[in-house]
């Protein structure tokens, strides 16, 4: 969620459905850990006045996201990792004022 043209919290949507699942189930359960290790990471990142500060660690919740979404590319978490990499790249943008990072978040929704 954005408020004053800042990030201030992330949320995740999800869905669900009934039926048989055969054989994609453990990576998906494999990409839920993840994307949540990733959101709980960029959260804290976020919300760290100094952490803000240290673009080793912008550059590190990038890379989770971007692990996610080369996992399973067609899997919906994909998608959301993708749009999560575009947000990383948008608030390192804010904070270091790097006019690559806004290509770069460019790129990650696209």
């Amino acid at each position: 969620m954005r408020k004053g043209g800042r990030t201030v919290s992330f949320h995740r949507t999800t869905s669900g459905s009934w039926g048989l699942q055969a054989g994609a189930q453990s990576t998906a359960v494999f990409l839920l850990f993840m994307t949540d290790d990733a959101l709980a990471r960029l959260r804290a990142l976020t919300e760290s006045p100094t952490g803000r500060r240290r673009p080793e660690l912008w550059d590190q919740a990038a890379a989770r996201f971007e692990a996610i979404r080369r996992a399973d590319p067609g899997a919906p978490r994909a998608d959301e990792a993708a749009y999560l990499l575009g947000e990383v790249y948008y608030e390192r943008y804010h904070v270091f004022r790097a006019p690559a990072d806004l290509d770069r978040a460019i790129a990650a929704s696209t």
